[in-house]
C-alpha cells in the first residue's frame, strides 16, 4: 500500500509542476533600451583640479567631441578597446616605502594615459 501512494503522490506533483508557469527569459525592446542608455550615458565630471591642468590643456569643444564619439561607440567591448589603448603600463622606477616593506602595499606597476587628438 505504501508504494500505491508514492506512485501517486508522485503523479500528483508532475501535474501540478504542467500547471505552472514558467519563468520566461527576458527578451525585448527594453532590455535593448537600457544597454544602449548605459553606453551612451557618460558625461563629462568636474574639473579635478589636479597638477597637469588636465581641463585647461585640452579644450572643452574638444572633451565634448571626444565625449561625443565615445557614446557612438556600438559596443562596451569598442569602448574597452579604445580606453585600453589609451593606457600605458609602466614598471615602478623608484620606490620610496615609508613603512617597512613587509607592511607596505607595494604596487608592481604604474599606469599613464593619453588623449587621442586623432579622434576628433
Amino acid at each position: 500500500m505504501n508504494t500505491e501512494n508514492n506512485s501517486s503522490g508522485n503523479e500528483s506533483e508532475v501535474v501540478s509542476r504542467q500547471n505552472e508557469s514558467k519563468k520566461r527569459k527576458k527578451y525585448g525592446r527594453m532590455r535593448d533600451v537600457m544597454k544602449k542608455i548605459r553606453l551612451q550615458s557618460h558625461e563629462v565630471g568636474a574639473n579635478c583640479n589636479c597638477r597637469k591642468q588636465c581641463f585647461q590643456n585640452v579644450p572643452e569643444e574638444a572633451r565634448k567631441t571626444i565625449l561625443k564619439n565615445f557614446n557612438a561607440m556600438t559596443s562596451i567591448n569598442e569602448q574597452n578597446s579604445y580606453l585600453c589603448g589609451l593606457i600605458t603600463v609602466l614598471l615602478i622606477r623608484r620606490r620610496r616605502p615609508r613603512k617597512d616593506e613587509d607592511v607596505a602595499n607595494l604596487r608592481s606597476s604604474a599606469y599613464s594615459y593619453r588623449i587621442n587628438n586623432a579622434m576628433y
